[in-house]
């Protein structure tokens, strides 16, 4: 390890020594041995090797990292190894797998949607992670696997990051890191609402303003933004590893960094789930106490470092801390932390757990303190000497041993410190006064530096210079303006600040001040003035005036006013009527009005009620006020009568005038009726094709239908009588009245379908088939004509007697029967002439003759029958 980096890390210690004449007390360690510097020298060679690699800019040059190595370890060197730390205990995979603002509202909707980039450094990074061909369209379900992005520039040339729209989607993103990014204020506000992530890194970005500008190693301008407020960043409730590493901040060619921006970082106190916190070269802060820390119930790990931070308040009480470097910073008192055993906080990484490094001084070593050590070795204290003043400090030198450390006191004085201006950019902020510097060395070669500290700028005391004024003293940084403040006194004008007590010579607050100065106030006496009040009654009776009063005076109570239908509370001090003023003890400053408050009385109502008297129900009218006029209700409705008009009497003898009458208590108003003249009516019966009812007349209103008999349709049975053609409200005759002419409707049902058959007895002529399925009502299909042979065919008959012919084209059927068949004997049937057959031919006609003869009687027999 460099021998010139050993040596600014080994024991860098302060004394804080204020005003002009303070006894100087000088702390040391003892009986540190060698074991101990090597553990230290250990782990400083461990963290600046860890340091060559977070601090290389490009891999382009190795002798960047040497000249690194070979740099005394300032400033921004130690911000650097911080970083290193925490970036060791990362577990991530540093694969370009990108990582953006997650909302999970929006990652409900369609994966497959596709999701513009408006920035093209944010659509370039997805392409560069996915190995997607440029013109790739990314969808949700792409943006779902993205777990880290880090937008990495280069020191010649940063990225330049306008928003991080569309990465919304990207639900699963845990880590984002910007390395050499320009970007506005406004991208923490994008950044806020990343509420996936657990890690954010800032290292060497520049917030785009118009407060002071930077030329980078590019020597292209970058506009920067001096006050930033990281305050969006507390709404990440889910991040546990926060980084802001050299915001804002100028790297000169020996890589000294120079801070130039003042930052907000209150908004953090709501990081409650923050395990790593490191802060480093920010410069200036908006609360430099950083009380807001006090909020990281959870940190683990601490690094703040290169800063302005004042005070150890707000880690006093951090539940989990475990590691802390609060090295390079504003820190003189330690008390609050003396004891704790996670301080780390000493460039030499020893026990001593309160350097304070203040800043980096060319040939000076840094300042630190030996207040309170946290753990080790004993303390020694000697004191030195007790200084006059700071002027013509000669250098002086003492030994001292005590309990076997020999120490050695060196002293030396330099004037006209400067310090770093981070407006500017540069160290044009000069001390007035002398830095002296402390040296100690004990017996084992250790050497301890000692530093004063020299107050900076001016104080003004501000004399009000009467008795019982205030004397106010109020520290200005140099260079700014004084406050030409105005105080007040009773009685008096101000008149302005004076350098002199006898207010001869006015100050001037447009001077350059380079030491302390007390102003006095001058005051010219102010004449009496006389102030009115009046009284607003506020719609009541008038109250007069009262003038001619003091300041301080009390007013004279008046009678209290009056107002109709009002009871008088008090008079109030304002016109919202809050402050109720308290003739005995508040007094006038100035001209006064006092406002009357009222309560109004309460107000009788009344109530009118209607009686219909059997009429249709009418509403009540209620809180009606005395001398109000009814409103007409709508007229009620009776059965067979008029409405007459409503009377104030229940003998209806004096009628109400709604345009006139007015009410003075709750009254009842009487509906008058007028019989109506006796309307006739009748009833008409629509059988809907069934057989005729005969119509019902001269019936009146509430009447009851007689019932009629029922009607008959063929086919058909009778289901009732309806008041309506649609058949859904039954008539019910014993009970329905009527109040106005109306028709019935009969409803029908289809009754269930009989058939028929017909068949045909042909009395022994040829066989004529049966007709069946005929309907009741139906003509039978006359068949063709049977034959029997010597008969002619006359006919089908009802009956066997063959006395009734049925009639094909009239008769129906309504049951099933037989129709016969009646013959007559064919004359043209005569007998063959004689010849050679002739004897047989008259065998067969005697046949013939006996069979028709047995059909005679047969006949005949059954004609008898």
């Amino acid at each position: 390890m460099n021998k010139k980096i050993k040596g600014s890390l080994i024991g860098l210690l302060t004394v804080v020594i204020v005003g002009s004449t303070v006894p100087t007390s000088i702390f040391a360690l003892e009986n540190t041995n060698e074991d101990s510097l090597n553990t230290v020298e250990t782990r400083v060679d461990s963290n600046v090797d860890a340091l060559e690699e977070t601090t290389k800019v490009d891999t382009k040059d190795a002798s960047e990292k040497d000249a690194i190595k070979e740099t005394e370890l300032a400033e921004p060197v130690i911000e650097k190894t911080m970083e290193t730390e925490l970036n060791e205990d990362k577990t991530l995979d540093l694969d370009n797998s990108v990582r953006v603002n997650a909302q999970p509202a929006a990652a409900a909707l369609d994966e497959n949607e596709i999701v513009n980039f408006p920035d093209p450094v944010v659509y370039n990074r997805l392409l560069l992670h996915f190995a997607k061909p440029a013109g790739y369209q990314f969808t949700k379900k792409d943006l779902k696997q993205v777990r880290y992005i880090d937008f990495q520039g280069s020191s010649t040339e940063f990225d330049h990051v306008t928003t991080l729209s569309g990465l919304e989607y990207a639900t699963n993103l845990e880590n984002l890191g910007f390395t050499y990014v320009t970007m506005s204020e406004s991208l923490l506000q994008e950044i806020g609402t990343l509420s996936s992530l657990k890690s954010l890194n800032f290292n060497s970005v520049f917030f785009k303003g118009t407060d002071a500008s930077y030329n980078y190693g590019g020597n292209t301008p970058v506009s920067i933004q001096n006050d930033v407020d990281f305050s969006p960043l507390g709404k990440l409730s889910n991040l546990e590893t926060l980084f802001v590493n050299s915001v804002n901040s100028e790297m000169t060619a020996n890589y000294q960094i120079k801070a130039r921006g003042r930052f907000n970082f209150e908004g953090l106190k709501n990081l409650t789930n923050l395990k790593k916190l490191d802060i480093a070269v920010v410069g200036d802060m908006h609360d430099n106490s950083a009380a807001w820390l006090s909020g990281l119930v959870n940190l683990e790990t601490l690094s703040f470092t290169g800063s302005s931070l004042n005070s150890v308040e707000g880690i006093k009480d951090l539940p989990k801390l475990t590691n802390v470097n609060l090295t390079g910073n504003k820190i003189t008192d330690f008390t609050a932390v003396g004891g704790k055993p996670y301080l780390r906080a000493t460039q030499t990484r020893t026990a001593v757990a309160e350097t304070v490094y203040l800043e980096t001084i060319d040939g000076k070593d840094n300042v630190v303190t030996l207040d309170h050590i946290a753990k080790g070795a004993n303390i020694v204290k000697n004191d030195v000497l007790t200084y006059s003043g700071f002027t013509n400090f000669l250098p002086i030198s003492k030994e001292d041993t005590t309990s076997g450390s020999k120490m050695l006191l060196q002293m030396t004085s330099s004037l006209n410190i400067s310090r770093y201006n981070y407006v500017t950019g540069e160290n044009d902020i000069k001390t007035r006064g002398i830095l002296i510097g402390q040296t100690l060395t004990d017996q084992n070669g250790i050497k301890l530096t000692i530093q004063t500290i020299v107050p900076i700028g001016i104080q003004v005391t501000y004399d009000e210079n009467y008795d019982q004024g205030a004397v106010t003293t109020v520290g200005y940084d140099p260079y700014t303006p004084i406050e030409n403040r105005t105080p007040v006194r009773a009685g008096y004008t101000f008149e302005g600040w004076f350098v002199d007590q006898d207010t001869q010579t006015p100050f001037d607050f447009d001077a350059t001040i380079l030491e302390n100065v007390t102003l006095y106030a001058k005051w010219e006496k102010e004449p009496i003035k006389l102030y009115d009040v009046t009284f607003d009654s506020n719609g009541g009776s008038t109250v007069t005036s009262q003038t001619g009063l003091v300041a301080g005076s009390s007013i004279t109570k008046p009678a209290n006013p009056t107002k109709d239908g009002f009871t008088f509370e008090g008079w109030y001090a304002d016109e919202t009527l809050t402050t109720l003023w308290n003739f005995e003890a508040d007094t006038i400053t100035g001209h006064t009005t006092l406002y009357a408050k009222w309560n109004a009385i309460p107000v009788a109502t009344y109530t009118v009620t209607f009686e219909t008297n059997g009429g249709t129900k009418v509403s009540l009218q209620l809180n009606l006020l005395s001398g109000a006029k009814v409103i007409a209700p709508k007229i009620p409705s009776k059965l067979g009568n008029i409405f007459g008009g409503w009377y104030k009497d229940a003998t209806l003898q004096t009628p109400w005038n709604f345009d006139v009458d007015t009410i003075s208590e709750s009254i009842t108003l009487y509906a008058k009726w007028n019989l109506a003249p006796v309307a006739k009516f009748e009833v008409t019966f629509d059988s809907n094709g069934g057989s005729a009812v005969a119509t019902q007349s001269g019936l009146t209103a509430g009447s009851k239908v007689v019932m009629p008999e029922n009607p008959t349709k063929q086919g058909f049975v009778f289901d009732g009588w309806f008041m309506d053609t649609l058949f859904v409200t039954p008539w019910n005759f014993a009970q329905d009245t009527i109040s106005a002419s109306m028709t019935l409707y009969a409803k029908w049902r289809v009754a269930p379908v009989t058939t028929f058959e017909v068949t045909f007895d042909s009395n022994g002529g040829s066989a004529v088939a049966s007709q069946r399925d005929l309907a009741a009502g139906s003509k039978v299909t006359k068949p063709a004509d049977p034959t029997k042979k010597g008969f002619k065919f006359a006919g089908w008959y009802r009956d066997e007697s063959l006395t009734t012919a049925w009639d094909f084209n009239s008769n129906t059927v309504n049951e099933s029967l037989t129709l016969y068949a009646k013959w007559d004997k064919d004359s043209k049937e005569v007998l063959p002439e004689t010849g050679m057959y002739t004897q047989s031919m008259i065998g067969l006609a005697l046949v013939i003759v006996a069979i028709g003869g047995m059909m005679i009687v047969y006949s005949k027999k059954k004609e008898t029958e």
